[in-house]
């Protein structure tokens, strides 16, 4: 009987330290084939113009997933992220280039996350 208490508790303990998942649902795929959106959220991410409710809270949690290269992320995240990414390199490059400086201004970590979440 302990012995199942500490696995719940330790599954508790390991579940708590992934990202909410409260914007999981969105519709990245929609999302991204709009280019107000892309210049939107990028403005806010790169500190260009205001943020939304839902960008201001993805802002606050940028430095944590490069630097931790979305080790907290849910699978669906790492696919939002990936999403986001591949759109934001291919259509609007110099504030791909932005942001990778932005978040990884030492060089150090965007490929390590772009690799984690590349088969998501």
């Amino acid at each position: 009987m302990k012995f199942w208490i500490l696995i719940l508790a330790f599954a508790t303990i390991a579940g708590a330290r992934l990202y909410s998942s409260k914007h999981d649902n969105m519709d990245i795929d929609t999302l991204v084939r709009n280019p107000r959106y892309m210049k939107m959220s990028v403005g806010c991410y790169l500190d260009r113009n205001s943020c939304t409710k839902k960008t201001a809270t993805l802002k606050q949690a940028i430095p944590d997933i490069v630097q931790t290269a979305c080790a907290k992320c849910t699978h669906t995240q790492k696919y939002i992220l990936r999403r986001y990414l591949e759109e934001l390199k291919k259509n609007l490059p110099s504030d791909y280039q932005a942001f990778r400086r932005k978040y990884d201004p030492e060089g150090t970590t965007f490929d390590a996350l772009e690799s984690a979440i590349a088969n998501n």
